[in-house]
């Protein structure tokens, strides 16, 4: 659009607002700040509340799960000094036997630093991981880390840490 039309335009406007009265210029000015507060509610406050909720959702979520591993590992202690004269290929062959035995499918492990071997289960029954790492601490396996997150009711994926 060309300069001068625009100018035109912005004439034309100005000659129409100047002809309002008061009381319309009110209206329509209080009409465009209520189109401009739905714009900015929908676009910025209503997308920031929906991930609130989310947020707020998964952290309920993640302390239920919390509070049912709690409750079901009560009596749960760990072990003393891990691996008592064992080879870290002894613990690692006790750990993926063990695991296949348990019926947890272990979806990939490796040596990580400072004498820990890392194992990842993507699904597993909750009750059978905590059979299995019982098993593990039974037989002088200390874990060292585990990490949980619950798939569905019951079943949960999780990454462990074992030291030898």
């Amino acid at each position: 659009m060309d300069r001068l039309a625009l100018q035109s335009l912005k004439n034309k406007g100005a000659e129409q607002w100047g002809r309002l009265s008061a009381r319309e210029r009110i209206s329509l000015g209080t009409l465009v700040l209520f189109l401009v507060g739905v714009l900015i509610y929908s676009l910025i406050v209503l997308p920031g509340l929906r991930g609130f909720e989310n947020s707020l959702s998964e952290l309920q979520s993640n302390r239920e799960l919390n509070n049912y591993v709690r409750s079901k590992l009560g009596g749960f202690v760990a072990a003393g000094p891990s691996g008592r004269g064992k080879s870290s290929a002894s613990i690692q062959d006790l750990v993926i036997r063990t695991a296949k035995s348990e019926g947890v499918d272990i979806e990939r492990y490796e040596l990580a630093p400072s004498g820990m071997f890392s194992v990842s289960i993507p699904r597993v029954d909750f009750y059978k991981l905590v059979g299995w790492i019982g098993y593990l601490e039974r037989n002088d396996v200390q874990v060292e880390g585990l990490t949980l997150s619950r798939v569905e009711q019951g079943v949960v994926s999780c990454s462990l840490v074992v030291k030898y």
